[in-house]
């Protein structure tokens, strides 16, 4: 009996170090990725690589919203670029302008402006709210309505420049220009009327003609 309980018992510690082996290669490999020592670990080994596995993520996540930033930031650079020079100049090396959530239609763009007036009555009730952070919202109601408003027959890209909002708006190749610019312009009136009504605040739109190339992108946006 005792050498059949001995053998069992062996048997018993072979299969559990077997198994026990790949668990512990990957502990090895988490204190590695983790820079700690043997050591210093303590504990449950599946509470460790859970834990481990929660900071891979969040540490993804973490990345993740710097590369948008980063994105965001170098469309907005973009922009800028053929807003004020008429070209591509702040492109890196390689990558194109899809890269940055960018897709013309056509060749010929116009250019609007927004210049917002009040927000005094915008979220009224909230008389904590001072009046730059009312008009950081009203921008980003701006930007959501006029890039809905200005998707159809024509891409829109809001953007700002120098504090203000500034839409550039890609006219496609077939799409006649003077027809498209009347409705761009009622458009945006609409939009005005939206938020004049919903949201309690009104702006002012300055709207060019439709220019050929990139360099019309500038030529539009100094019009």
């Amino acid at each position: 009996v005792l050498w059949c309980l001995a053998l069992g018992a062996a048997m018993i510690w072979l299969f559990v170090k077997r198994n026990y082996r790949p668990l512990n290669h990957i502990i090895d490999n988490l204190l590695q990725q983790n820079h700690e020592e043997k050591a210093d670990f303590h504990g449950d080994e599946y509470e460790f690589i859970d834990d481990s596995i929660q900071k891979v993520f969040k540490l993804k996540d973490k990345m993740t919203g710097q590369l948008d930033r980063q994105n965001k930031l170098m469309r907005t650079n973009i922009l800028a670029q053929l807003l004020k020079r008429g070209s591509l100049r702040g492109l890196p090396a390689g990558e194109s302008l899809e890269d940055y959530a960018i897709r013309f239609i056509g060749d010929r763009f116009c250019v609007a402006i927004f210049f917002i007036e009040d927000v005094t009555e915008l979220f009224a009730d909230s008389s904590d709210m001072t009046e730059l952070e009312k008009t950081e919202i009203a921008k980003y109601i701006i930007d959501n309505v006029m890039t809905e408003l200005t998707n159809e027959g024509t891409s829109g890209f809001m953007t700002e420049i120098d504090d203000v909002q500034v839409c550039i708006i890609n006219l496609a190749d077939d799409e006649e220009a003077a027809e498209a610019l009347v409705t761009l312009i009622q458009k945006i009136r609409d939009g005005q009327k939206i938020l004049r009504q919903y949201y309690d605040f009104s702006f002012t739109v300055a709207v060019s003609d439709f220019h050929q190339g990139y360099s019309g992108i500038k030529n539009a946006y100094t019009e």
